[in-house]
């Protein structure tokens, strides 16, 4: 999965500037846009207004010149010398045929007079009457007025839709004496709005009578296939703009406007038109209506307006969007940049242009101060301004992509600068874009892991790895007369400086060992390193003899002497073994772990021996064979490859076989018969003793089953570690119980050194406990050891053995037999019995038979045999006699 930088979402001044004027933009653009729609409604309406009351003039001004030029004939008329009103009423029919051609221009389909009764007498003769007319008895009032839309008074034309009806009176003096009306069809009352478009605000005009029936309409309604011929209701043209409920209000809103010349004004909520209209002054509650319509100068310019202020306003916000999105990606990339270059500071990445000659270029300022070079610094060359050490690289051949560098520079204070240089990639040239790593803290780093792995953090001395390098290499080179030795150096009171001074004396006293070790081996030309557990080693390029007695007194010296520390005088005892490579190589060439193994066994040697032992190869196979032999013995242990052979001990008060004593055997397949007195201090010196002797235990209980009921003991050997052990008297007398043997059947042997050296007290309370339970104890090898009577005493043992080297030729040797005899009466006179070991002549028998010895063993008797030969040996012993025969 790739890695990719999120950048985090930025709240910059000049980003929050630029939201704030971009919000600011829109809400002005919008309520721009909403100002300009409500100014626009605004003037409509006003506009509107404006239009209705001007056609409302011009409407009014039509009807009036007509009026008055009806009321202008009444006039002449009526200035007539007679008084008769019925003659004047005739000479004014007769003298109306003289205006035909004002009836043709005015479209009037009749002119007639009527008398004050209504009665009328056309040219044809025809008479009528028109005094149930609205208009006929408004003009008898004086008034001049116009009529809604009526039928044809004269009859003659009842097809057509219908009509209306100027009337002015006819006045004689103060009278009025009759009327004089014109008619005009519906079609021709259109010339009342002719002309009169507001096309500017697209207002559609409507002429109603006062009954609302439409008399003249124009604006969008009217078309060529549409004209009003018949009586129509206007709010039947409405029926599409304004709703039932809003018709029937916008109807008594406009009865109650009767008579009132203002304009009134009414906006529909279900359409949004807009409704003006004004009553016409001398007309029978006539109005004109004017309803606003879409289709119109005026909203096409609104529309223009209003889509000019929106592109704008878009326009604006699009701009200002792409400022933002320039602004963040110019942010994002300066974030990013600031990224790289943070990265850079951080892993101490560098960029360059590098020539083969060694010429840098295109840097910036930190790593020129990195170099220690000012960091206006702009170029510099390898090797001159800057100098490298190790293997010269300048110049170089032509540079190659993916081509890498290391460099130890030497700034001017002397630091050391370790640079990684990376080719990227390179031109034709050979001139590299390359990219420079600082790599000195993992150059201090690794430097720093060296001293960890081959200098001892404590003495600052090469350590174990380091030594075992250099002997590694050593060998390797080494040739047949290469000589070379090595001092192991020991300190063995370690654990008691620590115990009463404490780690901290402790380590200072290795420190300084440590320095005088170093400085007694740059003396005679040597190297000094610290092995683990506080021991040194010297190694010499030098095996002469008087050389190396040199060193080991120069050794011996340094390290004797007194030093303080702490306030406290130290003085510390060294164990130093030497080895030498001439004598190694004289069979094969050693190794690396040989070399190890000789040193600390010729240092352990160095213990034993006054604290300096140079080991030969002899004295190394030995102690070798011993290590062998340790771990052969262990495997024996383990796979029970030692057997356990019996002798026999002769009773001379009874003349039997009374007790057999155990020994144990091991019969090696690498090293053939080993004698217990070889691997009996071995398993002892190496913590095998207490197996050995759990598994002599447990043989011996299982051989004493059968020898119990031949009514014969078996005594074994107990080591004195082994009797040490906490709970070795408690272990011995439960195995012994939970075997169902009767307690005299085992008898437990010990030699005199196991109750020496302060152990008395532990020794005697065990062996109180194991004669508690009924076993017999034995005091083997009296006579060897430290012969003390008085630990005899304290131990209260029932049997004494006396070792063999007082039997050996006693009948020949007066001391002998006195030493004996002493040794029996002491034994007496404490209560203790007395075995006679190691009789082999009948001679040596006779003897200690003589001096009181009633036991006896030894080779005379019989050599120590297996378990199933003693059985035989047993069956067939029937006395003392039976070996004379034998």
């Amino acid at each position: 999965m790739k890695n990719k930088i999120k950048p985090r979402f930025f709240l910059t001044r000049t980003f929050v500037l630029l939201i704030i004027m971009l919000l600011l933009s829109s809400c002005l653009g919008i309520m721009l846009l909403l100002r300009t729609r409500d100014l626009y409604k605004e003037q409509d309406d006003a506009q509107t207004d404006s239009a209705v009351s001007l056609a409302a003039n011009i409407v009014s001004e039509r009807i009036n010149t007509r009026i008055q030029m009806l009321s202008s004939i009444t006039r002449i008329h009526s200035g007539a010398a007679t008084r008769e009103p019925r003659r004047v009423l005739a000479e004014l029919k007769e003298r109306l045929m003289y205006y035909a051609k004002t009836k043709n221009d005015m479209n009037y389909r009749h002119l007639f007079v009527a008398d004050a009764d209504g009665e009328v007498t056309n040219s044809e003769d025809c008479s009528y009457n028109i005094g149930d007319y609205d208009f006929f008895r408004q003009a008898l009032r004086g008034s001049a007025t116009t009529s809604s839309v009526i039928s044809d008074p004269a009859g003659n034309h009842r097809h057509c839709g219908g009509f209306i009806a100027i009337c002015v009176p006819v006045h004689m003096g103060a009278e009025v004496i009759g009327t004089l009306s014109a008619v005009m069809d519906l079609r021709y009352a259109a010339l009342f709005l002719k002309d009169i478009n507001i096309r500017y605000n697209g207002a559609v005009l409507f002429l109603v009578d006062g009954e609302n029936t439409v008399i003249a309409n124009s604006g969008v309604f009217r078309d060529l296939n549409m004209y009003v011929s018949a009586p129509t209701n206007v709010f039947k043209f409405m029926g599409g703009i304004l709703s039932e409920q809003e018709r029937g209000e916008l109807a008594i809103q406009m009865a109650s406007a009767a008579g009132d010349s203002s304009v009134y004004d009414y906006a529909s909520k279900s359409t949004g038109r807009f409704i003006s209209y004004v009553t016409l002054p001398n007309t029978n509650n006539w109005k004109l209506i004017a309803v606003s319509s879409s289709d119109s100068i005026r909203n096409s310019q609104q529309k223009l307006m209003m889509t000019l202020g929106t592109a704008f306003v878009v326009l604006a916000l699009l701009l200002m969007t792409i400022i933002l999105f320039v602004y963040f990606y110019a942010w994002r990339s300066s974030r990013l940049q600031h990224i790289s270059n943070a990265m850079l500071n951080a892993t101490g990445l560098h960029l360059l242009t590098l020539h083969p000659s060694g010429l840098a270029e295109d840097f910036d300022g930190r790593f020129a101060e990195l170099l220690g070079l000012p960091p206006q610094t702009r170029s510099f060359s390898f090797d001159e301004e800057v100098s490298t050490k190790g293997r010269k690289m300048f110049p170089h051949v032509p540079f190659k992509g993916g081509e890498s560098l290391r460099l130890c520079c030497t700034a001017p204070d002397g630091r050391n600068i370790y640079l990684l240089i990376q080719i990227a990639e390179a031109a034709p040239s050979g001139i590299g874009q390359a990219v420079a790593l600082d790599v000195t803290a993992d150059e201090n780093l690794q430097r720093r892991e060296r001293e960890l792995a081959y200098v001892n953090q404590l003495t600052h001395l090469p350590n174990v790895e380091s030594f075992s390098i250099m002997l590694k290499d050593k060998i390797a080179a080494a040739g047949a007369d290469y000589g070379a030795a090595c001092f192991f150096i020991g300190l063995d009171e370690k654990d008691h400086i620590s115990e009463v001074f404490g780690r901290i004396v402790l380590q200072k006293v290795l420190i300084k060992t440590a320095s005088l070790v170093a400085e007694a081996a740059r003396e005679f030309g040597g190297e000094a390193y610290s092995l683990d557990y506080g021991d040194f080693v010297i190694y010499c390029e030098e095996d002469d003899s008087r050389l190396l007695h040199s060193i080991v007194e120069k050794l011996r010296h340094t390290l004797r002497a007194p030093f303080k520390i702490e306030n406290h005088v130290i003085e510390i005892a060294s164990s130093i073994g030497v080895i030498t490579y001439q004598e190694y190589i004289k069979n094969n060439t050693p190794t690396v772990d040989e070399v190890f193994r000789n040193g600390i066994i010729a240092m352990n040697l160095a213990r034993e021996n006054d604290g300096i032992f140079v080991l030969d190869r002899d004295t190394y196979d030995s102690v070798l064979h011993n290590i062998e032999l340790e771990h052969e013995l262990l495997h024996a242990i383990k796979n029970g490859e030692l057997a356990l052979h019996y002798q026999p001990i002769y009773d001379a008060t009874t003349d039997r076989i009374g007790a057999v004593e155990a020994l144990a055997r091991w019969n090696s397949p690498l090293f053939g018969a080993v004698p217990p007195d070889v691997f009996i201090p071995i398993a002892e010196k190496n913590g095998f003793i207490n197996t050995l002797g759990d598994w002599v235990l447990d043989s011996c209980i299982e051989f004493a089953r059968t020898l119990s009921k031949m009514d014969v003991c078996i005594e074994f050997n107990v080591s004195a570690i082994q009797l040490l052990q906490i709970d070795f008297a408690e272990k011995f007398a439960s195995r012994v119980k939970n075997s169902g043997l009767p307690p005299h059947a085992l008898g437990l042997e010990i030699t005199e050194s196991s109750i020496a050296f302060g152990r008395e007290r532990s020794t005697r309370e065990k062996l109180e406990a194991v004669r508690g339970a009924g076993m017999s104890v034995y005091i083997d090898d009296f006579g060897t050891g430290y012969s003390s009577f008085t630990y005899l005493k304290d131990m209260e043992a029932e049997w004494l053995k006396i070792d063999k080297s007082f039997i050996h030729g006693i009948d020949g040797s007066k001391d002998k037999r006195e030493i004996f005899k002493a040794i029996t009466a002491v034994a007496q006179t404490m209560g203790m019995k007395t075995i006679a070991e190691g009789v082999e002549s009948r001679e040596e028998l006779e003897t200690v038979l003589e001096l009181g010895c009633l036991y006896i063993q030894g080779y005379l008797i019989a050599k120590p045999m297996s378990d199933e030969a003693l059985l035989r040996f047993l069956a067939d012993f029937s006395g003392l006699e039976s070996l004379k025969d034998a």
